[in-house]
């Protein structure tokens, strides 16, 4: 018999079902009243909590964990989120365990629930304090698959794949705002009521750095959407010819060019290896958060990508080069083609989602590409370039090999980044000039290198 290919809940107004947070009757009282509330949609966060959720849910999370890579389907808005987990659905591959310990708290006031603990029950107390305990993450490997195609058994309707979970414990309580901020630690072993997990297997755990019974709760998931197109890994090859650059043709050697920006993971295997300077470390930067390990690389100068590059055995790309890769079919405005707003999922732009962590920027009305700042470079493929690269157009800016001055002293960038919503700026042919040692969060990189080394290389 074909069991359930669905384990998991369907969550109105943002929650779930939760024993937790209060009794039956006043579940249902708190979502009445919820639903009379005015509450305002927003984009769905790709890396939803599971702090308070149903406990048939957070389960078939960790059992799916212990046998492959999770699916899921997901949606609705941050009113109405949806998790179902795939059971007979699954992508290739195994998580591995990396300890990361990270303590997490908070006090959400009811009204703003559905945003930071989408999943946890609704309750009719003025707010719920969280303690979260995690004690590592489990990860998918590098190459794993998004695309449809990759994945195996019974998949219809699915939407993402968990590409990391956090795993751990975490305590729960309501009441008042005043009395939750007065009140001591909610994850801890004098407190059972609203605790899930085991504190001191949670500090044995941390010690050895190995996985316990008690304290492998999952607790948050990093998905990453599943997509239609054949994913395909390695770099692009180019071939020589006369190509428009801006206004200008522009004869270029054969080449070949990296298919995704530089993970900020491996630009630290560079920097383990010595061949590196370490990355920045500030506001939105992806060096040193377990949690952005394929985020592209970025906060870092132009030297420094060039000090990876060249420890590859490869370069920066030149603007021309860059840009003839990352040209529309038919010498399109933009990678995915001459849309605007781009089509849904096209590139990771300053949209609905951004504004939820940045409310003063603009951002392209009506798109939504689910990720408030850096997004995995695996995870908006479905529109590549002609060539065939990904993440042209969006998610970071790019160093490329020229200066953009006489002095030396600024690189020409090329493409857009998380933070922009201006379509001008989006276009191929848009140039930028940065101090090349300058190191932002909106600037990564990718390498390129020559027809001939690309072939004496495979």
């Amino acid at each position: 018999m074909r069991r359930a290919a669905t384990l998991g809940l369907v969550l109105l107004t943002g929650c779930g079902g939760c024993a937790l947070l209060g009794t039956s009757s006043e579940r249902d009282a708190a979502s009445r009243a919820r639903e009379a509330d005015a509450c305002t949609p927003g984009a769905l966060s790709t890396r939803p909590s599971l702090v308070g959720a149903d406990t048939a849910l957070r389960e078939a999370v960790e059992a799916g964990a212990k046998q492959h890579i999770v699916v899921v389907k997901y949606g609705g808005d941050s009113c109405d989120a949806r998790l179902e987990i795939l059971a007979d659905c699954h992508a290739p591959g195994r998580y591995a365990y990396q300890p990361e310990p990270k303590q997490t708290k908070g006090v959400v006031k009811s009204e703003a629930m559905s945003r930071e603990l989408p999943f946890a029950s609704p309750t009719d107390a003025e707010a719920v304090r969280f303690d979260a305990r995690r004690v590592a993450i489990l990860h998918a490997p590098e190459a794993t698959r998004i695309d449809r195609a990759g994945l195996v058994g019974e998949c219809e309707g699915a939407t993402h794949v968990a590409m990391q979970i956090d795993i751990g414990g975490f305590g729960v309580a309501k009441g008042t705002v005043a009395a939750l901020e007065q009140g001591g630690v909610v994850f801890s072993p004098d407190i059972a009521d609203g605790r899930v997990g085991d504190p001191n297997d949670c500090s044995v755990a941390e010690r050895r750095k190995r996985r316990t019974g008690g304290c492998d709760r999952a607790i948050a998931l990093d998905l990453v959407p599943v997509t239609n197109e054949t994913i395909e890994l390695g770099p692009v090859d180019i071939a020589a010819g006369t190509y428009r650059l801006g206004k200008s043709k522009v004869e270029l050697a054969a080449y070949a060019i990296d298919r995704r920006e530089v993970t900020a993971a491996q630009y630290q295997a560079c920097v383990d290896a010595g061949a590196c300077k370490e990355a920045a470390k500030f506001d939105r930067c992806t060096a040193g958060v377990p949690e952005k390990s394929r985020h592209p690389a970025n906060c870092v100068t132009a030297e420094q990508a060039e000090s990876y590059c060249a420890w590859k055995k490869q370069r920066l790309p030149t603007e021309a080069e860059w840009e003839r890769a990352a040209r529309g079919a038919d010498d399109a405005s933009y990678t995915w083609g001459s849309a605007w707003p781009p089509p849904e999922g096209a590139a990771n732009l300053a949209d609905s989602t951004a504004k939820t962590r940045a409310p003063h920027w603009e951002a392209i009305e009506g798109y939504v590409d689910g990720f408030p700042e850096t997004a995995p470079v695996g995870a908006l493929v479905q529109y590549p370039s002609a060539s065939g690269i990904t993440g042209a157009g969006g998610n970071v800016m790019e160093w490329t090999a020229d200066w953009a001055d006489r002095r030396k002293t600024a690189r020409v960038v090329k493409g857009s980044s998380f933070g922009h919503a201006d379509k001008t700026q989006a276009r191929v042919t848009s140039s930028n000039a940065y101090d090349a040692n300058r190191a932002s969060a909106h600037i990564g990189f990718r390498c390129a290198r020559d027809a001939a080394a690309a072939a004496a290389a495979e």
